[in-house]
């Protein structure tokens, strides 16, 4: 007897824990056009992360927020860049908040930076995969290593540069420490393309994470659980970061678009 696939992946919305087990089954996408997203949750991104380290597959890992998500959209060589991505993983509320305006909600939730990071570390610690830490200002990547191999005693950090020494030397001395996962902190737009362009010659798996390493390092504080757990973890840091300001009028767009088509999506299906 054939199982109707079909119509059990559409009652997904009437029944969440059967789009659940589905959605594990096969490996579900969203998209948000320019961008489309892996719905695999932060435990599946971190394994896959290790995976590929493992297999030394290379490629890189984008976590756009709806402000990157706007310069996509904005921007087509950006968008390209990040359409290269070996995975794109949803950072940020306006991101899942886009999904369910157009009804194809993330089952599996956010995947912030940080916390993707704060995973890999601890998977690679297990499995003895050493890390190498790229940007910041001067002092912060030793910082957290510091910090990160007292918190996880058998991680083996392969090497630290800050943000500023990014000359013709850069891959060489990656690629000489024999690190097998790259954290790109450089922040967005700049680790994205610098990401894209060492894929081409790395065999670790970058991972494009802001400034992760900032909070990795304690210069950095998150917003407390319940900001986060309210999806409000941008406001918090913008009443804490002033200069954020700047980025709202980007955010306010992204949704403004997505409200639109939302709308227009809503009068087509009637």
């Amino acid at each position: 007897m054939r199982l109707p696939w079909r119509r059990l992946k559409n009652s997904c919305e009437a029944f969440p824990p059967l789009c659940i087990l589905f959605s594990s089954m096969t490996p579900r996408k969203i998209v948000l056009s320019p961008l489309v997203f892996d719905d695999i949750g932060i435990q599946n991104a971190a394994q896959k992360v290790l995976m590929l380290a493992q297999n030394q597959a290379g490629g890189f890992v984008v976590t756009p927020n709806g402000v990157m998500a706007m310069r996509a959209i904005e921007n087509l060589s950006f968008s390209a860049i990040l359409q290269k991505a070996t995975l794109t993983l949803p950072d940020g509320v306006g991101i899942t908040a886009a999904a369910k305006l157009m009804q194809t909600p993330f089952l599996h939730g956010r995947v912030t930076g940080v916390s993707l990071g704060e995973e890999v570390l601890r998977l690679a610690a297990q499995t003895k995969l050493s890390v190498f830490f790229l940007g910041g200002k001067p002092g912060v990547a030793e910082r957290a290593a510091q910090k990160l191999t007292q918190r996880y005693p058998a991680l083996s950090v392969a090497g630290c540069l800050h943000g500023y020494a990014l000359g013709e030397g850069v891959m060489q001395t990656i690629r000489k420490s024999g690190a097998a996962i790259l954290f790109c902190c450089l922040g967005s737009p700049k680790q994205e393309a610098f990401a894209e362009r060492l894929s081409h010659s790395l065999s670790c798996p970058i991972l494009c994470l802001g400034g992760s390493l900032d909070v990795y390092a304690g210069f950095q504080k998150r917003a407390p659980q319940v900001w986060q757990t309210l999806g409000c973890e941008w406001l918090w840091r913008t009443l804490h970061e002033p200069r954020r300001l700047k980025r709202l009028p980007a955010l306010f767009s992204f949704s403004w678009i997505f409200l639109q088509r939302s709308a227009k999506k809503l009068l087509h299906s009637h």
